[in-house]
C-alpha cells in the first residue's frame, strides 16, 4: 500500500471515529433529556397524588386513571428509547471492533476492496445512527407534548381544588349562620315563654278584680215603676244603687249592664235569680279589705316587674356570652383557613 492510501485510510478512520464520538455525544445528550423528563414526570405524579387527596373520591379515581394511562404511555416510549440506545451501542461496538481488526492487520493484506467494504459498512452504520437519532427526536417531541398535557391537567385540577375550597368556605359560613339562627330562636323562645307567663299573670289579675266586683254586688229588691218597668235596687260595695234594665249601674264596677228576661236578672258577670225576697249570701267588701287587696296586687306587680328585670339581665348576659363565643369561633376558623392557604401556597411554591 502506498503512502497516499495510508493517509487516505487514516483520514477516513479519523472521520469515522469523530462521527462515532459525535453520535455518542448526541445519544448521551438525549439520554440526559430523557432522565430529566422522567424526573419531571415523577414530580408531577407526586403533585397529582397530593392534589387527589383534597378532591372527592370519584374525581380522584378518574384523575389517577388518566394519569396512569399517560404514565404507561410514557413508560412504553422510554422502553423503546432504551432499545434504540442498545442498538446504537451495539453498532458502535461493531465499528470499534472493525477498527481494532484493521489496526491489527498487516499493511500488505489491506487492499482497496476491503477498504471500500469497510467504508460502505461505516456509511450504513452512520445512516442507521441518523435514523435512530431522528426516532429519538420524535420520541422526545411526543414526551414534551405529553408533559404539556400533564401541565394542562394539573391546571384543571388546581381550578377544581379552588372550587372545592370555595364550596367548603360557603358550607362553613352556612353552618355559622345556622348556629346563629338557632341561638336567636332560643332567645325568642325564652321571650315567648316570658310573655306567656306575663299574660297568665295579667289574666289572673283581671280575674281577681272581676271576683272582687262580683262579690261587692248584691240585689236588695225590685220596685215597679210608673212606666211599667221595674227599678232594681243593688248594694254595690255598701252603696245603694237604683238601676233600670239596660242602665250602667256603676262605672266603678267596669260598666255592668243588667237585663230583665222575666225569669232572671242577667248582668255581664253573673245571673241573679229573679226573687227579690231572697238575699244572696255574698260577702260585701269593705273599703279596708279593698285597700288591702290593692296593696297585694301592687306587690304582685312589683314582684313581676323585678322578675322581668332579672330575666332581661339574664338574657342580655346570655347574648353577650354567645356573641363572645361566636367571635372566638370565627377567629379560630379564620386561623385554620389562613393555615390551609399558607400550606397550599407552600405546596405551589415547591411544585
Amino acid at each position: 500500500m502506498s503512502e497516499n492510501e495510508k493517509k487516505q485510510t487514516n483520514k477516513i478512520e479519523n472521520n469515522e471515529n469523530n462521527q462515532v464520538t459525535s453520535e455518542q455525544s448526541k445519544q448521551s445528550g438525549q439520554s440526559n433529556i430523557l432522565s430529566i423528563i422522567s424526573i419531571f414526570l415523577s414530580i408531577v405524579a407526586l403533585m397529582i397524588g397530593i392534589i387527589a387527596l383534597f378532591l372527592p373520591q370519584k374525581l380522584a379515581e378518574e384523575v389517577n386513571k388518566q394519569f396512569k394511562n399517560v404514565y404507561a404511555h410514557i413508560q412504553t416510549l422510554s422502553t423503546n428509547v432504551n432499545k434504540l440506545n442498545l442498538k446504537v451501542n451495539s453498532l458502535e461496538k461493531q465499528i470499534y471492533q472493525i477498527n481494532i481488526v484493521l489496526n491489527k492487520l498487516p499493511e500488505r493484506f489491506v487492499t482497496i476492496d476491503k477498504f471500500e467494504l469497510l467504508k460502505e459498512k461505516v456509511e450504513e452504520n452512520s445512516r442507521k445512527l441518523e435514523a435512530n437519532s431522528i426516532a429519538l427526536a420524535k420520541i422526545s417531541a411526543t414526551i414534551t407534548a405529553l408533559s404539556k398535557d400533564v401541565l394542562n391537567i394539573k391546571e384543571k385540577f388546581d381550578n377544581i381544588t379552588n372550587k372545592v375550597n370555595a364550596v367548603y368556605q360557603e358550607v362553613s359560613n352556612l353552618k355559622n349562620t345556622i348556629s346563629a339562627l338557632n341561638k336567636g330562636f332560643e332567645i325568642l323562645q325564652k321571650r315567648q315563654n316570658n310573655l306567656e307567663r306575663k299574660i297568665a299573670q295579667l289574666e289572673g289579675e283581671v280575674k281577681r278584680k272581676q271576683d272582687v266586683i262580683l262579690r261587692s254586688i248584691k240585689l236588695i229588691g225590685i220596685i215597679p215603676s210608673k212606666t211599667g218597668d221595674y227599678i232594681y235596687i243593688f248594694d254595690v260595695a255598701g252603696q245603694t244603687v237604683f238601676a233600670k234594665p239596660g242602665m250602667i249601674i256603676d262605672k266603678r264596677t267596669n260598666e255592668i249592664f243588667i237585663r230583665d228576661t222575666g225569669k232572671e236578672i242577667v248582668t255581664n258577670y253573673r245571673i241573679i235569680p229573679y226573687a227579690p225576697e231572697i238575699r244572696l249570701n255574698i260577702q260585701v267588701k269593705t273599703q279596708k279589705s279593698y285597700n288591702l287587696q290593692q296593696k297585694k296586687e301592687n306587690k304582685v306587680k312589683i314582684k313581676v316587674k323585678k322578675e322581668d328585670q332579672i330575666e332581661d339581665k339574664k338574657e342580655n348576659k346570655v347574648k353577650k356570652e354567645e356573641n363572645i363565643k361566636i367571635k372566638k369561633e370565627d377567629k379560630v376558623e379564620k386561623k385554620l383557613e389562613n393555615k390551609k392557604d399558607n400550606k397550599t401556597e407552600v405546596k405551589n411554591k415547591t411544585i
